[in-house]
């Protein structure tokens, strides 16, 4: 099985990395979900910091599975070089600013749905305690777990064969995907799930094209990935259903779409030379 694997990531490394993100966060889930029932434990009974510590460690296999894949093709140099990325900041500040984007979007759409009528369900607090844990969390779990996976490693290969926008889809559908057991375990709706894949599928476009831009830093993909969720935590359109905060799903989702079509037609996802990368 290891030398299969091997062979594997030696002759199709991003399908390696593809398969090993599915299996370890899959299996990270069922490994947890057996344990907790096991000791009685159903989801709206887990201790309150239980529950954000396994999402934080679910959010790192794709790193994971990064470092694993370049460990085996280009050993410790290779994973340095890749870890590095995260901590590149020398950029020049407007791609700063664009990371920022998704941020405006998810408050236009916000602003939007307040003036039809709607109220969103935040849970916004003042208190040190609250703003410590936002930011706490969700840097340490989907930007940072993630992105050294899906943006460090598959972008720069799919960049290889692909077209901007294309390999922008390409990696949105595999990541949209790779939240399929949580939609499963939260028993979200169709409808939800539609136009969560309608936005994150975008916001894997929009993040191709400022990635192109930001030489080798991850530090604007983990800008954008944090800023966007935190700002749909802050507006409270994390509904899995189609309560109240559907709505303003729907429109965030149309935003990221519409962000997409301008970057698009301004050229900004047109083909040329790429970042350089290791094989």
């Amino acid at each position: 099985m290891v030398y299969r694997m091997k062979n594997l990531v030696q002759h199709k490394p991003l399908l390696a990395f593809f398969i090993l993100c599915y299996g370890l966060f899959w299996l990270f889930l069922a490994l947890c979900a057996v344990v907790l029932l096991s000791l009685g434990f159903e989801p709206a009974t887990l201790p309150s910091w239980l529950s954000p510590l396994l999402t934080i460690l679910g959010a790192w296999t794709p790193t994971v599975a990064a470092v694993i894949v370049t460990g085996v093709l280009g050993g410790r140099a290779a994973i340095q070089q890749l870890l590095n990325r995260l901590v590149q900041f020398r950029l020049p500040v407007r791609w700063y600013l664009a990371a920022l984007i998704p941020w405006g979007l998810v408050f236009v759409g916000a602003g939007i749905y307040r003036l039809s009528g709607g109220a969103a369900s935040g849970g916004m607090s003042l208190s040190l305690g609250f703003w410590g844990g936002l930011f706490f969390f969700n840097l340490l779990s989907g930007p940072t777990g993630e992105e050294a996976g899906w943006r460090g490693y598959a972008l720069p290969r799919l960049l290889r064969k692909y077209s901007p926008m294309s390999a922008g889809i390409i990696l949105g559908i595999v990541w949209d995907f790779w939240h399929l057991p949580l939609w499963i375990i939260s028993g979200s709706t169709l409808p939800y799930c539609l136009f969560f894949s309608i936005g994150i599928i975008s916001l894997s476009v929009l993040m191709t094209w400022i990635s192109r831009k930001s030489s080798t830093s991850l530090v604007p993909m983990i800008i954008i990935h944090f800023s966007y969720n935190v700002s749909l935590f802050l507006i409270g359109s994390q509904g899995m259903g189609l309560g109240p905060a559907f709505p303003l799903t729907v429109i965030v989702a149309t935003l990221c779409l519409l962000a997409v079509m301008i970057v698009w037609v301004a050229g900004g996802l047109r083909a040329g030379s790429d970042y350089p990368i290791s094989k």
